[in-house]
C-alpha cells in the first residue's frame, strides 16, 4: 500500500492539472497507474483545475477532499473506503457524473443523485449569498461608523490646535504685558530719582534766595515763613 497523499503530490506536482487517475490495477483488472493501491486520507483541496478524478479500487482510501468548483464533470470513487463522509460533494458545484462506493445505480439513478447535489449546493450557495450580504452590510455599518469616527477625530482635533494657538496668543499677550508692566516700572523709578534730585535742588535755590532777602532787607528771614513760601510756591497753580 502506498500512502494516498504522499503519492498523489509526488505523480501530480503541478496543481493546475485538470485530471487526477488513480486506479488500482491490481484489483478487477483495471487499467491505471497505480498497481499497489493508495491508503489513507486525500486531500485535493489545492487542486482547484480538476475536471476528472478518479481514484476506483483503493480499497483503503479513507476520505477525499476537493475545492470548491464547478469543473469537475466526473468523479469515480467505487471500490474506495469513503463512505459515510460525503462532505466533499458540497464543494460540487456543477453536475458531474458520480460513482461513490455502495452505490449502484442505473442512469436514472445517477442523475438524481447529480441534481440532489446540485439542488443541496445551489441552497448553500444561496444562504452563502445571504450570509454574504448580510456581512457586506455589517462592513457598510463598521465602515460609516469609522468614517464617523475620523470626523469627530478631526473635529476634536482641529479644535485642540485652535485651543492651543488661543493659548500661545495669550501667553504672547501676557508676556507682552508683562514687558510693558516692566518698563512703566522703571520709567516711574526714573521719575522717582528725578523727583527727588528735584527737591534736593529746590532746598539749594530756596537757601540762596533767603540769604539774598538778608542781603537785600537787612533782617534775617524766619525760617518758618520761608518754608511757608517755599510750600506754597510748590503748590500747582488752581
Amino acid at each position: 500500500m502506498v500512502n494516498a497523499q504522499q503519492y498523489i503530490e509526488a505523480k501530480f506536482p503541478n496543481k493546475s492539472v485538470d485530471t487526477i487517475t488513480a486506479i488500482n490495477q491490481s484489483s478487477a483488472g483495471w487499467i491505471g497507474p497505480n498497481r499497489e493501491g493508495l491508503e489513507g486520507d486525500l486531500d485535493l483541496s489545492g487542486y482547484t483545475f480538476l475536471t476528472t478524478v478518479l481514484l476506483y479500487n483503493n480499497q483503503n482510501l479513507r476520505s477525499l477532499k476537493l475545492a470548491p468548483s464547478n469543473r469537475i464533470t466526473s468523479l469515480g470513487l467505487s471500490g474506495t473506503q469513503v463512505v459515510g463522509d460525503y462532505s466533499f460533494l458540497c464543494n460540487i458545484l456543477g453536475k458531474p457524473l458520480i460513482s461513490l462506493p455502495g452505490f449502484d445505480l442505473s442512469s436514472d439513478g445517477r442523475n438524481l443523485l447529480m441534481k440532489l447535489i446540485h439542488d443541496i449546493n445551489e441552497g448553500h450557495r444561496s444562504n452563502y449569498g445571504l450570509e454574504k450580504y448580510q456581512l457586506q452590510q455589517q462592513i457598510s455599518q463598521l465602515q460609516t461608523a469609522k468614517t464617523n469616527a475620523e470626523r469627530e477625530r478631526d473635529t476634536a482635533k482641529s479644535n485642540l490646535t485652535k485651543e492651543q494657538t488661543a493659548h500661545q496668543q495669550t501667553k504672547k499677550d501676557k508676556a507682552a504685558v508683562e514687558q510693558e508692566l516692566a518698563k512703566l516700572k522703571k520709567e516711574h523709578a526714573t521719575c522717582t530719582t528725578t523727583i527727588q534730585a528735584l527737591e534736593k535742588e529746590k532746598e539749594v535755590l530756596q537757601k540762596k534766595v533767603n540769604e539774598l532777602n538778608e542781603v537785600i532787607t537787612g533782617v534775617p528771614q524766619p525760617q518758618v515763613e520761608t518754608e511757608a513760601r517755599v510750600q506754597q510756591t510748590s503748590l500747582p497753580p488752581k
